[in-house]
Parts: structure tokens; C-alpha cells; sequence
């Protein structure tokens, strides 16, 4: 059976795009996404924070890049070739992830995602915002 794009309004559900930081399982409302792309030449920034990559020319745009893998503390075995950028937009605000891979589109409802633990939100650094329990073995970070 194929299944469309989730576009209704109302409905209370959502589809994340699913992908891979590492070793890390994250998720992202398909509505932040403006595309998914393979890897581009990236300028480095001097004197940028650490888990900024630098910045890619997209279309014209400037648009920064952040290293997701390096900024979960995660390992990769992949190249930077290798590895996917996915644009976000997220309060008007365009960026870049850097990603190992991208699995997949899930559809699901609000109520499967629950807040992170506590200790997560200590000191309100943490991007995290929701978890999905997928299966007794996976969990999804939002």
C-alpha cells in the first residue's frame, strides 16, 4: 500500500523523517525539511564553534552546517563524502545537519512522542525535545 505525504491539518499525526548521527536514531517533522542532499563542498569557518562544520552554497543560499555526529558525540564510520546534509528550517532559520544516513519517513501520532527525561532538560542546552518508542529496543530522538 502507498502511503502520501501527510499534508491534512487536524488530524493529530505527523511524519518524521528518520535518520542516523552516528550511532544515534533522530527524528524530524518532514515540515522542517526543506530537501536532502549528498554530501556538498563545505567551507570551513575559523574560529567557529566546534560542531559548526562551516558553510555550503545551496541554490545561492548561504546556509551553515552542522556537524550532528560530532555534536552528539557519536562515532561514524562514514566519509564526509559519504554522508548526507539534510536543510532544515526551523524559525526561520536555515541550517544544515550533517548525517550518516536516512532511513526512512514514519507516520505517527502526537501522543507516541514523549518528552525527554528530566535530566535531559537540566541545563536547557539539550536539542533534544520528544522521544518515540519504535520497539522494546529503539528509541527516536526528536
Amino acid at each position: 500500500m502507498k502511503q502520501e505525504i501527510l499534508l491534512e491539518s487536524g488530524i493529530n499525526e505527523l511524519e518524521i523523517v528518520i535518520f542516523k548521527a552516528g550511532d544515534s536514531v533522530l527524528g524530524i517533522n518532514v515540515a522542517k525539511v526543506e530537501c536532502i542532499v549528498t554530501s556538498q563542498s563545505i567551507t570551513r569557518i575559523p574560529n567557529s564553534e566546534s560542531n559548526v562544520k562551516g558553510i555550503i552554497n545551496y541554490r545561492g543560499r548561504v546556509i551553515p552546517v552542522i556537524d550532528l555526529i560530532k555534536t552528539l558525540k557519536s562515532e561514524c564510520s562514514k566519509t564526509s563524502k559519504e554522508r548526507l546534509l539534510i536543510l532544515i528550517n526551523i524559525n526561520n532559520s536555515d541550517f544544515a545537519v550533517e548525517v550518516s544516513s536516512v532511513t526512512g519517513i514514519r507516520r505517527l501520532s502526537w501522543t507516541e512522542i514523549e518528552p525527554p527525561p528530566p535530566i535531559l532538560l537540566g541545563n536547557n542546552e539539550t536539542p533534544i525535545t520528544g522521544v518515540v518508542k519504535t520497539n522494546p529496543n529503539e528509541i527516536i530522538l526528536m
